[in-house]
């Protein structure tokens, strides 16, 4: 039950992070030069939305996964995956809003 319930988390982390990534790319990719120093927009904050898309979010769910499967003794971490989702979900969320300048 604990390799089906892990192997559930590690799926559905990898569909949210590919679905996060593939987003990103679309809502946070300029589309013109940066200014420096903006605030709002796809370049805000060194382009901070770009940085959580395609560098933090493809971490954490790596390390969900290997913090899941590696050297477990006794069977899979089974909160990891979902411990993964909830951070992925939160620096999205997080990058939508200082993009969007709120």
């Amino acid at each position: 039950m604990r390799n089906a319930v892990a192997l559930v988390g590690c799926l559905l982390l990898g569909i949210v992070t590919a679905l996060c990534v593939f987003f990103g790319i679309l809502g946070f990719t300029p589309m013109g030069a940066c200014e420096p120093g903006a605030t709002s927009g796809a370049c805000a904050y060194g382009r901070a939305g770009t940085v959580v898309a395609f560098v933090a979010i493809p971490a954490v769910a790596l390390v969900s996964v290997l913090a899941t499967w590696v050297g477990a003794r006794r069977g899979p971490r089974v909160a990891w995956p979902y411990v993964g989702l909830v951070v992925t979900v939160a620096m999205m969320t997080g990058a939508v809003l200082v993009v969007g300048g709120s």
